[in-house]
């Protein structure tokens, strides 16, 4: 963190949205396991950090690290990655 300012917080993310259902869709597609089972919100209210998890949408943004930084992700989006990721696992 040599260029970022005191106190200022940096979202490192990639450049692609994505919901967590979809992520995980992509991420078993790749792997070549079922589709993960959805599990209705009410549900997980009795675990609140992973109904906070599931059901929060927490929209971020890479453009301050990016200007303040010079930061930019070596893999544009989840979409690029995630293959990537399991070709270094397999």
């Amino acid at each position: 963190m040599e260029k970022g300012r005191a106190g200022q917080a940096y979202n490192i993310v990639d450049d692609e949205p994505v919901r967590w259902g979809d992520y995980l869709d992509t991420l078993a597609a790749e792997f070549g396991a079922r589709r993960p089972w959805r599990v209705p919100s009410w549900m997980l209210r009795p675990i609140p950090y992973a109904h906070a998890m599931m059901t929060t949408s927490m929209r971020v943004s890479n453009a301050k690290a990016k200007r303040e930084l010079g930061w930019a992700p070596v893999v544009p989006t989840y979409r690029e990655g995630i293959p990537l990721m399991a070709s270094a696992m397999r």
